[in-house]
């Protein structure tokens, strides 16, 4: 019984060791992809400050000359979006009109006040604002910077990079992990929509979703797909202005963890087996030696109740 509770005990605080071990791993990758989010928006951030300081930038954009910043820029933007990808670089005049996409030279000229408020708080505080935020062609990790031109603000600066499947596919090379990102569709819908992701299959349940997208909740969970094992992470994704936008879904396959865990046991099994046989034995075997022993005295003590005076208990 005692050798039974021994193995037990452990097998049970490994387990909860392995779980919390899987746990903290995945709450790291967590902190890794939102420290991510944070470098592309600083690295937008100092190419759109980079390009606002440059003299002729700034004055070929006072002027409203799109062809000069064409003819300027185009090739800088092609360099960056095939080695770097950053897939937006825009200019806008006020209040927030489109004036130059470099990755969409033909469309231009809308007004994106209503939607756009990096742009509105760049021009408002006379900063560089950046983050995630929904833009005509999707979210995007996006950084706007104030454009001056003889101590004059003259508009304003973009660049971004995508918050779609290829962010989530480098991260997966260099974490080894999945990911899913969910956006909360509209009022009366009840299952959130799926907004990149590099699975097949949704695996978050929505009651987590709603925990993580309307408490900020971190959540984790194990569930199964296609008859693998899988352990999960969740927490909210925040926008430039701190607001919930997404939920973030991370998830590796638990398999060579259960199995670790399956092997442990395993051993434990044969280890306790053991420890009890020899338990056992030990016990037979002082057992043989007292009887044996008692069976003397008794046979001794007989021997003198008969007469035999010369018997002795040894």
């Amino acid at each position: 019984m005692g050798a039974t509770a021994l193995f037990l005990v452990s097998y049970r605080f490994q387990a909860s060791l392995i779980h919390v071990s899987e746990e903290k791993r995945l709450r790291n990758q967590y902190q890794y992809f939102l420290k991510d989010i944070d470098f592309k928006t600083k690295m937008a951030m100092s190419l759109a400050h980079l390009v606002a300081r440059n003299p002729d930038i700034a004055e070929a954009f006072a002027k409203r000359n799109r062809q000069q910043l064409i003819d300027l820029l185009h090739p800088a933007y092609q360099t960056l979006h095939d080695g770097f990808g950053i897939e937006q670089f825009h200019f806008h005049i006020p209040p927030a009109t489109s004036f130059l996409r470099l990755h969409a030279l033909d469309e231009y000229g809308e007004s994106m006040e209503a939607y756009r408020h990096t742009i509105n708080r760049a021009k408002e505080t006379a900063t560089g604002v950046g983050g995630l935020e929904r833009g005509v062609f999707g979210f995007g990790i996006r950084s706007v910077v104030p454009v001056f031109h003889e101590e004059k603000q003259v508009g304003t600066v973009e660049f971004g990079l995508s918050f779609e499947e290829p962010l989530l596919e480098e991260f997966k090379n260099n974490y080894g992990s999945d990911l899913t990102l969910y956006i909360r569709q509209k009022p009366g819908v009840n299952r959130p929509a799926v907004f990149a992701s590099t699975l097949d299959k949704a695996l978050l349940p929505i009651e987590l979703f709603n925990r993580a997208f309307d408490t900020g909740e971190v959540v984790f969970h194990t569930t199964k797909l296609n008859n693998r094992d899988i352990a999960i992470i969740a927490g909210p994704v925040r926008d430039f202005s701190l607001k919930i936008v997404a939920v973030v879904e991370i998830s590796v396959d638990r398999s060579s963890t259960l199995a670790l865990l399956k092997r442990y046991g395993t051993i434990a099994t044969v280890i306790g087996l053991a420890g009890l046989a020899l338990s056992i034995s030990f016990v037979w075997l002082i057992s043989v030696i007292f009887t044996r022993r008692i069976e003397e005295v008794v046979q001794a003590a007989d021997e003198i109740a008969a007469g035999h005076r010369d018997a002795r208990i040894a």
